[in-house]
């Protein structure tokens, strides 16, 4: 499979400051690919040549964070000045499995540990905006498709089972488009299941469920099955949830998220939920 987002090509962007030392820096893109790799066998779905899109920047030690992000939306050919804010690095410390953001308006150096001397940091979404599907920019829709999309198969939106089964279905779609195989590729739809949080029992009637709907979406385009998804997902309470793990008085683990809707805490020990709106 190609690159999504199309041919490399080298640009020139500024720097900040006057050091001559310089670093590089390895920068992810969201992929779905990459991250179903870890949950299916890559024999079983149609990407088996692809690599993970990454981008290489030369950074100095006086560069701010928000140099890297412009110049990042410049290799993206990202235009809408709007979308400039929405996008943050992250960085994960596998020291102590941490992830955290970077400040903009901080030296990346300064943010890093400095045993890194080549960083490997995530190109996402920070502020997702509240109506998705009326972005124009085709290569931000496509960054934010799928980082939704890993979002959704790591269990962080909690949907209702039918809800689960028509985006099963977009997923198939935007994906095999009609060329997947009920019969041949049940497996896909069991890892499905298994991923989202679903118990594999008793779920014979939920992948019949995604088969018919996935065969109601033959004349759908890949294009309009993923941008489907992103609207169906937009419309849940979670949609856009930045998550923080914490302990409650009981000291069971629960996750606070936040997002334009409101403040959110998840029980994952008592499946509870509790939105309290803006």
């Amino acid at each position: 499979m190609p690159s999504l987002f199309g041919k490399s090509h080298l640009y020139r962007y500024d720097i900040q400051g006057g050091a001559k030392s310089h670093y590089l820096v390895f920068v992810h893109l969201p992929c779905l690919q990459t991250h179903l790799k870890h949950l299916y066998h890559l024999s079983l779905l149609p990407f088996n040549d692809y690599e993970q899109e990454t981008i290489e920047c030369l950074m100095n030690y006086n560069s701010l964070t928000i140099d890297c992000i412009n110049y990042l939306l410049q290799r993206l050919h990202i235009r809408d000045e709007k979308l400039s804010n929405c996008f943050a690095l992250s960085y994960f410390n596998k020291i102590n499995n941490q992830s955290y953001w970077l400040d903009p308006d901080i030296s990346m150096k300064q943010q890093l540990p400095k045993s890194e001397l080549k960083p490997n940091l995530t190109f996402t979404i920070l502020l997702y905006p509240p109506v998705p599907y009326a972005i124009t920019d085709e290569k931000a829709r496509r960054i934010l498709y799928q980082q939704i999309f890993c979002n959704f198969i790591s269990s962080m939106y909690p949907v209702p089972t039918n809800l689960i089964e028509t985006l099963s279905a977009y997923f198939l779609q935007g994906c095999f488009e009609n060329k997947f195989d009920a019969d041949k590729n049940r497996d896909i739809l069991r890892l499905i299941i298994s991923a989202v949080g679903l118990s594999e029992e008793n779920t014979d009637g939920i992948k019949e469920k995604i088969i018919e709907l996935y065969r109601d979406l033959n004349r759908v385009d890949t294009r309009s099955a993923q941008n489907q998804f992103v609207h169906q997902i937009s419309q849940s309470n979670t949609y856009g949830m930045i998550h923080f793990e914490l302990k409650n008085t009981l000291n069971e683990a629960i996750y606070l998220g936040l997002n334009h809707n409101g403040i959110h805490s998840r029980s994952l020990l008592r499946n509870e939920f509790k939105l309290e709106a803006w």
